[in-house]
């Protein structure tokens, strides 16, 4: 309470000061007229414009009203930077996390330590990039599936299977539209390119029958070795600064394919994940 009544007693002398301001003192009366012009000056309504005949009490009024209104803009300004920045600084802190996940996979991995140790780090890096992206993308988890891919060895009998894909697909959790998903993979990796994305994947012959409304990619520089598949099942959800966000988050994943232990160590996975 005590705060609250020195507010308003702050707030009643200040309106007297400017009172006596343009009272008893001709060039700070001039030097407030003109300041009051100048705030009144963008403002259509009325109630807030300058008017040389009303009186003393009216214009100490409007001009305080005016300074009030400034101030509430000042503030709002400032709130957005601080948000704008925080969001900013939130991004770089989960960039931080993923790259610390990424560095203690590779350590164990270069440290020769268990395929026990080794897979829960890789694991524990694969399902931060999956989190991220989501939240990139601001979509529920159940609209998003995620498909690891790299090459693999045919055996015999599938080099004589036309059907039989150059890629193995691993991934953390079993995608709705397999079969789409992975004719989409095969198809994009004709194309020289180390991200692709197609904004309607239903309006593709091939897959035109798919559960997934868009499609996304990630892989390394070169032969793919290494890819992440983003399949949305929203529409319109890719936008230029969602996919910018997305750009500089997988940055990683642009090099990373050349790791050949580290994609070992995924590949391991895939009897697991199936």
């Amino acid at each position: 309470m005590g705060k609250k009544k020195l507010g308003y007693g702050g707030s009643i002398l200040f309106f007297l000061i400017l009172i006596g301001t343009k009272f008893l003192d001709n060039k700070l009366g001039d030097l407030f007229d003109s300041l009051h012009k100048v705030m009144a000056k963008p403002f259509a309504v009325s109630i807030l414009q300058y008017n040389e005949k009303m009186s003393v009490w009216l214009s100490v009024g409007q001009f305080f009203l005016l300074l009030t209104i400034y101030g509430l803009i000042v503030l709002g300004i400032v709130f957005l930077i601080n948000i704008t920045f925080a969001k900013k600084k939130t991004g770089f802190e989960n960039y931080e996390d993923t790259e610390e996940n990424l560095g203690e996979a590779l350590v164990a991995i270069a440290n020769g330590e268990g395929q026990n140790v080794i897979d829960e780090k890789v694991t524990s890096y694969m399902t931060e990039i999956e989190m991220e992206i989501k939240k990139i993308f601001n979509v529920r988890k159940k609209q998003l599936d995620f498909i690891w891919y790299f090459p693999k060895e045919l055996s015999e009998d599938a080099i004589d299977s036309e059907e039989e894909y150059d890629f193995e697909l691993v991934y953390l959790k079993k995608p709705k539209d397999l079969d789409n998903a992975q004719a989409l993979i095969n198809s994009s990796l004709d194309v020289e390119a180390v991200r692709i994305k197609e904004e309607n994947v239903k309006g593709r012959w091939e897959t035109k029958d798919a559960k997934f409304e868009q499609f996304i990619t990630v892989r390394n520089y070169g032969s793919p070795s290494l890819g992440l598949g983003v399949f949305i099942y929203k529409e319109n959800v890719l936008n230029e600064e969602n996919e910018q966000e997305f750009i500089q988050f997988t940055t990683n994943l642009l090099l990373l394919g050349f790791h050949e232990q580290f994609v070992k160590s995924i590949a391991k996975k895939v009897k697991r994940a199936v």
